[in-house]
């Protein structure tokens, strides 16, 4: 029935590996937020709020959790981005930290990031790519992907980019309107082992030697166009939890939230790198940090490399509190039901 259920949800989505969820009160799976598969091919999901790493073999199986909320060594303050590299695990906190890991969840090491919003990173081998986002002085959001060294040290800025999506907070005190498919930053990795990353009110994607060198660019022919009235309607009735009366808050029901449909949609927002072709995957909320938990339907766009050319697009649905992951090639689904989440592997 279970597996029924993820079908339906995923529509053109195939089905791949399930990966135990422990369900015990020690274990419990609560908010899933990003992913890594690891060199070996086992699993680690980031859980945000318990702030907790999950981890898997390869074959499906449950292994542990490790870390913890706090401020201390080990601890993470609402982690949100993790990334494997060599014998090592990376995890970036909202705390503005990163802390490393062995792949056992033995903590190894921590340094700050001061003054930066985390939206995704990836490990070179001589530092980090990050990409973030930051307020101006004068109330522009800006989105950055730069180098850091192996001690946290900013290197180059690769790319500083305004971003026209802003988010008018309850308080009034920024202009600006919440905008639907709005543009994400996103890093991914090819098979080779270089980097790709991009901002995606563009089509083009940027690649990274492992070692940090810009080594050239590809355009993609993906579709653009402005939402239609039932991604309007998706849009609004996306939900929230509501921390005052413990339901859920829909963003049609906050009297002070705008949003603005006059706008073209963002060409993705997050992409993936397969053998030969590209997917690029755009749902309702990007940029507000995924914090959207409601009905959720997706489309994507798939490429191909070499020529850039689009080969086809697809869509899927999935209830709340679900969440599709992608990361370095893989695709992972979480499917929330009322027994805990159904994770599976899925593929484009």
């Amino acid at each position: 029935m279970l597996s029924l259920l993820f079908i339906l949800c995923f529509g053109d989505l195939k089905m791949g590996t399930a990966f135990q969820n422990p369900n015990t009160s020690d274990h419990i799976i609560s908010d899933p937020y990003s992913m890594h598969f690891g060199t070996k091919g086992g699993l680690y999901v980031v859980d945000r709020y318990p702030a907790k790493i999950h981890q898997w073999n390869a074959d499906g199986t449950y292994v542990r959790c490790f870390a913890g909320k706090g401020q201390g060594p080990g601890e993470l303050n609402r982690p949100l981005k993790l990334t494997t590299h060599k014998d090592a695990l990376w995890v970036w906190d909202s705390g503005q930290r990163f802390s490393q890991f062995d792949l056992k969840g033995v903590f190894l090491q921590s340094f700050a990031l001061p003054g930066v919003e985390p939206r995704n990173f990836h490990c070179l081998d001589n530092g980090f790519v990050i990409a973030f986002k930051r307020y101006t002085p004068d109330n522009e959001m800006r989105r950055y992907f730069q180098l850091l060294d192996q001690r946290g040290q900013a290197g180059k800025v690769l790319q500083d980019l305004l971003s026209n999506h802003m988010l008018a907070p309850l308080e009034g005190t920024l202009k600006g309107k919440l905008k639907a498919y709005a543009p994400e930053a996103d890093l991914q990795k090819d098979r080779q082992g270089n980097l790709w990353f991009g901002f995606s009110e563009s089509a083009t994607l940027h690649q990274l030697s492992p070692v940090g060198e810009l080594l050239g660019k590809k355009t993609f022919s993906l579709p653009k166009s402005k939402p239609t009235s039932a991604e309007k309607e998706l849009f609004e009735n996306l939900s929230f939890p509501n921390p005052r009366d413990g339901g859920r808050i829909a963003l049609k029901d906050i009297p002070t939230m705008k949003w603005d449909y006059s706008h073209d949609k963002a060409y993705y927002t997050q992409f993936l790198m397969l053998e030969n072709r590209v997917v690029f995957v755009l749902t309702p909320l990007g940029s507000m940090n995924g914090g959207g938990h409601g009905f959720r339907s997706g489309s994507f766009s798939i490429c191909a490399f070499e020529s850039g050319e689009l080969l086809e697009t697809g869509r899927f649905n999935y209830p709340e509190d679900s969440m599709l992951l992608l990361r370095d090639g893989r695709a992972l689904a979480i499917v929330s039901h009322e027994e805990g989440f159904q994770i599976h592997e899925v593929f484009f």
